[in-house]
């Protein structure tokens, strides 16, 4: 399965360098002169790289000439640019949601997905997967995210989250990008009945025993 998306140009330059080991965006330096600039490293080479933090284009970092780092690519870019996004907000706030949708009326939940974790990782190896963003809580996967730029996960990747039992879900990079950490990160299409809906056609679905049963009377 493919999916076309066409993310902002300024999306396609990489945003997120490394300063004394940690993960900062390049706006984080907007304003100082050059020479108080601290030195960057790419995530991904771990060369030295250059901020531009001009006052035309958007912030973002840009690698020496004879680098051939994959962060060059702006496919590659974007897809980074995305995951980065994604754990920095992470780091500072512990509960994702999710909104379902039930299909029978429409109706909209607001439903805790995850909570309380206590570390964030990128491209951590976990067994034979390697998620682009992992969860963890006491050393413990309790989460995945994976980033879509115009491919998404395989069914082979998708098989072995379930066969380890861990919650996944895949955003695409827009998605992920246009996130604040306030609202819902996902949504979630209930195709069984809604209770109100099942009340009126005389029976109620128990979701946890998948047993459904005749209503005598509704109060």
């Amino acid at each position: 399965m493919t999916v076309e998306l066409k993310p902002h140009d300024t999306e396609t330059k990489p945003r997120y360098v490394l300063v004394n080991d940690e993960i900062h965006h390049v706006s984080d330096y907007h304003g100082l002169p050059i020479k108080d600039r601290p030195e960057a490293i790419c995530p991904v080479c771990n060369e030295r790289v250059i901020m531009r933090l001009g006052e035309i284009r958007e912030d973002h970092f840009a690698h020496y000439p004879d680098s051939d780092c994959a962060l060059k690519n702006p496919e590659t870019a974007i897809h980074f640019n995305a995951k980065m996004h994604i754990v920095r907000i992470l780091q500072n706030i512990n509960k994702i949601y999710r909104r379902d949708i039930w299909q029978c009326c429409k109706k909209k939940h607001r439903i805790l997905w995850v909570a309380n974790w206590d570390d964030v990782q990128y491209e951590y190896r976990y067994k034979d997967l390697i998620p682009d963003i992992t969860i963890l809580k006491n050393g413990q996967v309790v989460a995945c995210i994976e980033i879509v730029v115009t491919h998404a996960v395989d069914e082979i990747k998708a098989n072995k989250y379930t066969a380890y039992n861990i919650p996944w879900i895949e955003l695409t990079s827009i998605k992920a990008l246009e996130w604040n950490g306030r609202r819902y990160l996902f949504e979630n299409i209930v195709e069984n009945k809604c209770f109100s809906c099942l009340s009126k056609l005389g029976t109620l679905h128990n979701i946890r025993t998948g047993k459904t049963y005749q209503v005598l009377s509704i109060r």
